[in-house]
């Protein structure tokens, strides 16, 4: 008595059911039609929806083609048409469990004369990863339209993602802001273009400093840039050790900040556009913030007493 060999249908049904549980997919197979003849019944533990669903449509009846690149998806359909093989197509299905996000592979059958047959493949949910990558494309989409300037740094210290803000305030170091950069090298091209007013001179000092901050963050603190500029930078650890960068243009406040001190310590205070003294007594109380100080420096002379009535008539 010989042994048979060759496992029969039934064996070779459970034999392929096996492999689609071993790759979290299924397997399916059309007919000279493009219609689906057979699904693996690990489509419906994976999926929810019974493999009798998809018998006698094709993927052109349950795709969803507004959902993915129309181009690519009457390419693939072309391509069918043309009995070519196609790898990991990725493509939104509507079926009773709602809509779904599939990737398939598929290989064309022939018979033993060359008639094509249909095709035979593989196939699996990735519902779970498309969603997630929209999820990071909408955060990508919201971070590049901060007006604050926006940088991750990974565990290792890698930048991950920043904004345009960030972008431009380091144009003359572009190349440092792209993806994978370490957070020292970025900071050393920095100073080698002379980014950092506060380091000239004790550039290595500075950088370890730097460093140290930005390991051990502990709060907001203030950084002078280049051309004058000035930053509120916040930088806090998070859980998984990536470092959150955000920093705030204060420039204006800075500057108002100077003003006001140089006024406080008597000095002329300035400002863009002079006034006559015969301007000042018609604005009255409105231009109370320039001092008399001023108005003597510019014209040489103070200002006759006002009725403190802004439309009325000095005195």
């Amino acid at each position: 008595m010989t042994q048979n060999t060759h496992p029969d249908k039934d064996t070779s049904r459970e034999r392929l059911e096996s492999f689609a549980s071993a790759v979290d997919g299924w397997f399916w197979e059309t007919d000279a039609d493009h219609k689906f003849i057979y699904m693996s019944d690990s489509v419906e533990t994976i999926t929810g929806v019974r493999p009798e669903w998809h018998y006698g449509k094709s993927r052109r009846e349950i795709g969803v083609p507004h959902m993915v690149d129309l181009e690519a998806w009457h390419a693939h359909l072309d391509s069918l048409d043309r009995h070519e093989p196609f790898d990991s197509f990725v493509f939104a299905r509507r079926a009773p469990d709602g809509v779904k996000w599939m990737q398939t592979t598929g290989r064309p059958v022939f018979d033993a004369t060359g008639n094509f047959k249909g095709y035979r493949g593989v196939a699996s949910d990735i519902t779970a990863r498309i969603e997630a990558e929209h999820r990071t494309e909408t955060l990508a989409n919201a971070v590049e339209q901060l007006s604050e300037m926006f940088v991750l740094w990974g565990p290792d210290d890698r930048l991950i993602l920043c904004n345009k803000r960030f972008r431009e305030i380091n144009a003359r170091t572009i190349e440092t802001t792209e993806p994978g950069t370490l957070f020292e090298t970025h900071i050393r091209a920095g100073l080698a273009q002379g980014l950092y007013p506060d380091a000239r001179g004790r550039e290595e000092d500075w950088l370890a400093e730097r460093i140290g901050w930005h390991r051990d963050p502990k709060g907001t603190f203030e950084m002078e840039r280049q051309d004058g500029r000035w930053l509120l930078i916040n930088e806090q650890r998070l859980p998984n050790g990536s470092t959150l960068t955000i920093s705030s243009d204060i420039t204006e406040m800075k500057r108002s900040q100077a003003a006001a001190a140089e006024q406080a310590a008597g000095r002329p205070f300035f400002v863009s556009r002079p006034i006559s003294v015969d301007q000042y007594c018609a604005t009255g109380r409105n231009a109370s913030y320039l001092p008399v100080e001023f108005l003597y420096h510019r014209h040489g002379k103070y200002p006759r007493k006002h009725s403190g009535k802004s439309s009325g008539k000095a005195s």
